[in-house]
Parts: structure tokens; C-alpha cells; sequence
């Protein structure tokens, strides 16, 4: 559907006193008056693209110019009357002989000056309209913007997304990954009754060359960052707040364990740290490739998160009893990193930690760790998370449960025997 309308400008009696500048009218199919220009409007409507434009033409049919402009709407017939109104727009200003009230983001917006009857002829005046369209309203500064321009970018980025989704149809990988995700905890649990993973105090020779603790530390865990920034665009959930809210959380955990960690180890101490096995800092690398993927896509394209709008009084509750959780459990985790940290920048080799939750498990900072992703799986309600804290879980309580059995063996009785290895009072 299209409209038509014409506006036709007596140059010889515009300075006449009474006379009408600018005459509107529509256009029927006969060929209109020589001088008289044909503006016609249009618009397109897609669920990725939608815009409205505009066509200049001479009384011949000759296509003078033509200009865009993206929009929004829900449905094409609401585009065609949007395009009818930023038509006459600016129509109806040189009518009234004064600027344009229109927003400043509408192409059609255009000064009346423009059309002063003091112009050659309604051709220069056309020419002169597709130009401020092409370039856009003036900014504040008095310095114009290219709209127009801007626009076709986003329109063909809004295509190359759209390309790249498609192309990252990823369904049976993502379930596959995540299929393999609940199988590894059971399997990590099983192998870590017989094998205690040799980093930290457990370091044991015959495990090949190292890399220093704090660079493996970042290297491990940049696969959290970088790919999950890279990945989490190509979604559906993109752009919904909630789930820009999720994964601002799993970022807010892993840029301290990525970059403020690291750099408290190699900076905090004057005692250089124990050398971390490559073999171990390529193996949690994968799974962190893997977990990254996982959450990323979880989040931005295969979970089901509501509009803000759509959310009722349980899941306000859940999320943020799954908030108080993370939060907690990130105090827990980051406070008692920072109280062994403290201990090693002593020197006089290990000591026994003591206050705070070191008075009730051995491992407050796995505690910590656990409760954060726990929290996080309530405020995220996916497999995904849910299979991360598992994770967590199957990985950090036998590691716990390894730890105490050394601070027995090194301080025997002197450590307290009320002490738990990850759990208060339980396990």
C-alpha cells in the first residue's frame, strides 16, 4: 500500500498578499501538471527490519531521489500510517510557514526555510529535502548527523546477526554438552575418592612441567569471559534485562576469580607460590570452554526468561532469595581466600586458619563457592546452572574433604577435631 501526495508552489505569486505558498492535494493515476512533485510514501515490516521511506518524483515520473528510515511497529498496517504522517509532516510545516515540531529523530522533520518561495523551482526544493534526509535532523551542537547512514548499518548488522544465528543453530550440540555436564559429576566425584588433584598443598612431583600458580589461574579461567562475551549476543535473550541480569552475575564471580584472584596471589606475598601442573590447567581450561558455552547459551538463547513486565510476587521471592544466596556465599568465598592468602604472605610455611567459618569447616572458601552457584541456579532456574552447581559441588566436597585429612596429618592433634571438611556440622 502506498499513498500519494503532491504539493505544487506558485513561485510567481508567493510574495502576492493572500496567496497560499503551498497547495496540497491528492493525487489520483493521471499525469500531474508540469512543476508539481509526487511524494510517495511506503513502509516494510519484518520481525527483524522494519522502516518506512520515502520517493520523490517529477510530474513525468522520473525518480528525483528517495531516502529511509528505520522504525519500529507491530504490524505493517501501523508503518503505512506512520509513513503517510512523516510524509505530510513536513508538508503541513511549510503550509504553516514555521519549523517543524517533530522529534528531532525523524528524518521528515525538516525547517520550512527550506521551501521558501524564494526557491528556483520545486525540483531544487526536492533535492535539497533528500538531502537533509540522507544526513539526517541537525544535533543540538548545530552540526548534522548521519542518520540515514547509521540506520542502513544497524540494518545490515541486524542482518548479519540474524545470519550468524542461523548459522549457530547449535540445538543437539547444546543438549549434548549439557547431557555431559550431569554425566562428569558422578564421574568426578568416583575419581576423586582415589585421586587428589595436585595443586596448591597438594602439589606432588610427576605431574610434568608447571606454569606459575596465578598465570595458570588466569589462563584456566579466561574461557568464562571471553567466550561467554562472544557467544551471548547470538540470542534470543539478548536484550532481555533479566537475563542481562543473570549474566552479569556469572561474570561478577569470574572476573575476580580471572584477574583480582591472580594478581592477589603473585602480588600479596613475597614467598613465590607453588608451581600449577600444566596437565591440570589444560584439563579444567576444557571444562571451562565447555561450561562457558553452556551458560552462555543457557542464558541468552534456550532458557525462558519473562518480560519484566510479566513477572508475579513467587518469582520476585525466588530471585531474590537466590540474590541473598550468591551474595552471602560470595563473602563467605572471597573473605576466606583473602584469610589464606594473608597466612601465606607470613611465610613459616602453612598454618592453621582459624575465626570467622574456619571454626566450623575446613574449606569455608569451597562453602562460599557452592552457596554462590547455588544461588545463582535458583536466580537463573535452567539445567544449565542447576548441572553447574552439581558440578561445583561433585568437584569442591571431595577436594574439601582431601583438604582436612592434610591439616590432620600435618598438625595432628592440634587441629580442631570439631572442624568439618565443607559443611557445617554434616560432611
Amino acid at each position: 500500500m502506498s499513498q500519494t501526495l503532491a504539493f505544487t508552489r506558485y513561485f510567481a505569486n508567493s510574495e502576492s498578499e493572500g496567496s497560499d505558498p503551498c497547495i496540497l492535494r491528492p493525487l489520483g493515476w493521471s499525469e500531474p501538471a508540469v512543476g508539481i512533485l509526487k511524494l510517495n510514501s511506503d513502509a516494510s515490516w519484518a520481525l527483524d527490519a522494519c522502516g518506512i521511506g520515502l520517493v520523490v518524483r517529477s510530474h513525468d515520473g522520473a525518480c528525483l531521489g528517495a531516502a529511509s528510515l528505520a522504525a519500529s511497529g507491530d504490524s505493517i498496517l501501523v508503518l503505512e500510517a506512520m509513513a503517510v504522517k512523516e510524509v505530510k509532516r513536513p508538508l503541513r510545516s511549510i503550509q504553516k510557514g514555521k519549523r517543524s515540531t517533530a522529534s528531532s529523530q525523524s528524518y521528515f522533520a525538516t525547517p520550512a526555510a527550506l521551501y521558501s518561495p524564494k526557491s528556483p523551482s520545486a525540483i531544487a526544493a526536492s533535492s535539497r529535502l533528500l538531502k537533509l534526509l540522507r544526513r539526517g535532523p541537525p544535533s543540538a551542537s548545530g552540526t548534522t548527523t548521519a542518520t540515514a547512514t547509521l540506520a542502513e548499518k544497524r540494518k545490515v548488522e541486524r542482518a548479519k546477526k540474524k545470519q550468524i544465528m542461523e548459522q549457530l543453530e547449535d540445538t543437539n550440540l547444546f543438549w549434548r554438552a549439557l547431557f555431559s555436564l550431569y554425566v562428569m559429576c558422578p564421574l568426578t566425584v568416583l575419581s576423586l575418592q582415589f585421586l587428589t588433584a595436585p595443586y596448591g598443598k597438594h602439589v606432588q612431583p610427576g605431574w610434568g612441567p608447571c606454569l606459575p600458580a596465578p598465570l595458570a589461574w588466569f589462563l584456566m579461567e579466561s574461557p568464562t569471559l571471553w567466550l561467554t562475551v562472544l557467544l551471548f549476543p547470538y540470542g534470543h535473550n539478548c536484550s532481555n534485562p533479566i537475563a542481562l541480569f543473570v549474566l552479569s552475575l556469572y561474570l561478577l564471580h569470574y572476573v575476580h576469580r580471572t584477574i583480582i584472584y591472580p594478581l592477589r596471589l603473585q602480588f600479596s606475598s613475597k614467598i613465590k607460590p607453588k608451581g600449577f601442573p600444566l596437565f591440570i590447567a589444560l584439563s579444567a581450561f576444557a571444562f571451562n570452554l565447555l561450561n562457558a558455552y553452556l551458560q552462555s547459551r543457557s542464558i541468552s538463547h534456550y532458557a525462558n526468561y519473562p518480560s519484566l513486565s510479566n513477572t508475579g510476587l513467587l518469582w520476585i521471592c525466588r530471585v531474590v532469595a537466590g540474590v541473598l544466596i550468591f551474595f552471602w556465599g560470595m563473602k563467605v568465598n572471597i573473605s576466606s581466600d583473602l584469610e589464606l592468602v594473608r597466612l601465606k604472605a607470613q611465610g613459616g610455611g602453612y598454618k592453621i586458619p582459624k575465626g570467622g567459618w574456619f571454626e566450623l569447616v575446613c574449606s569455608p572458601n569451597y562453602l562460599g563457592e557452592m552457596m554462590e552457584w547455588l544461588g545463582w541456579a535458583i536466580i537463573a532456574w535452567s539445567p544449565a546452572a542447576l548441572g553447574f552447581f552439581l558440578y561445583t559441588c561433585s568437584n569442591l566436597g571431595p577436594r574439601a574433604k582431601a583438604h582436612l585429612q592434610w591439616y590432620r596429618e600435618k598438625f595432628g592433634s592440634d587441629y580442631p577435631k570439631s572442624r568439618k571438611a565443607v559443611i557445617p556440622f554434616i560432611y
